[in-house]
């Protein structure tokens, strides 16, 4: 017979387990712009960019834009694949061992979290654009609560458009493709 302590411990670890289950492994957030300072708009080629019909690198490329070319950042999504993040010290509404469905990543530590079957705007103190996720809040950080199982990862499109009125899309971010007005570079 399994003694009721052992049994309750194992119905509330299958309960996290379904938890985590119902968590979509991908969101894609329409008009995200994922970095700090990043905003659609006037922007400038960096690097040869390949432009296509439609948001996927298997979409037919329309186009080749030159070094410097000005273009016009419509909008953009952000297509991110859930990480999980555990809650490592008390943090209203978590405790200690709580884990955390990551997804878009909107500047200044904030991101798109999945918890308890809800998607909200959650600030958890990590840049995903440091050297290793996994290992920026282990430290003594009083703002540190908790730690990433792995590195965020995402894929990001941005609808362009450039010369006499055409439209197409470009990857988001493959070393530094772009500038803003402000100087940003994605």
């Amino acid at each position: 017979m399994i003694p009721i302590a052992s049994l309750m411990i194992w119905m509330v670890a299958g309960a996290a387990v379904r938890e985590l289950l119902r968590a979509p492994s991908f969101f894609t957030d329409y008009g995200a712009c994922p970095y700090e300072y990043c905003v659609y708009g006037k922007w400038v080629t960096l690097q040869k960019t390949p432009v296509f019909q439609a948001p996927s690198l298997k979409s037919r490329q329309i186009a080749l834009l030159p070094k410097t070319m000005p273009i016009q950042a419509l909008t953009g999504h952000v297509i991110t694949y859930g990480k999980i993040f555990t809650v490592t010290k008390a943090h209203q509404p978590y405790q200690p061992n709580d884990q955390l469905v990551v997804y878009t990543y909107y500047g200044e530590g904030s991101y798109l979290v999945w918890f308890k079957g809800k998607m909200y705007t959650e600030s958890l103190m990590v840049s995903p654009y440091t050297d290793d996720a996994t290992k920026r809040c282990l430290g003594k950080d009083p703002h540190c609560w908790g730690q990433f199982s792995s590195p965020p990862s995402l894929d990001w499109w941005v609808k362009i458009q450039w010369g006499n009125g055409r439209t197409g899309w470009v990857p988001g971010h493959n070393g530094y493709r772009y500038k803003n007005q402000d100087g940003g570079r994605f």
